[in-house]
């Protein structure tokens, strides 16, 4: 990766250095970065670091867990919706979901969207 790309990225992508390089046209070497991986693997969720262990919410976690269950076993995609007010947990939930699959063996592949409340940001129509 080149410096523009590094500088672009480096908080979605953990990088390690590597040797500079001679490039036509530069008078220094420039410097390289490989990537090493992914810090967010669903393009908007940076990695948390070290969470405090979740605590009361196993029937909630249960919920989410399920229709991924049933997907493994009908080979059938489900969609999960999840609606809360703000600071309920709703983000610590679906961090939790992504631990629960990527503990598991299966090859999974998720989309996860986000949406603005209803109104919120949206055009008034004037």
């Amino acid at each position: 990766m080149g410096e523009q790309s590094y500088w672009a990225t480096r908080h979605a992508i953990e990088y390690e250095p590597m040797e500079p390089v001679a490039v036509k046209g530069k008078a220094e070497p420039v410097g390289l970065w490989g990537a090493a991986r992914a810090r967010s693997r669903f393009g908007v969720d940076l990695d948390p670091g070290r969470a405090a262990p979740l605590v009361g919410r196993d029937d909630e976690l249960a919920v989410l867990q399920q229709p991924y269950a049933r997907t493994l076993h009908e080979s059938a995609c489900h969609l999960v919706t999840l609606i809360g007010e703000a600071g309920i947990g709703k983000s610590r939930l679906v961090a939790e979901l992504h631990a629960y699959v990527d503990a598991r063996p299966e090859l999974a592949f998720w989309r996860q969207g986000r949406c603005l409340p209803y109104g919120d940001g949206a055009p008034s129509g004037r």
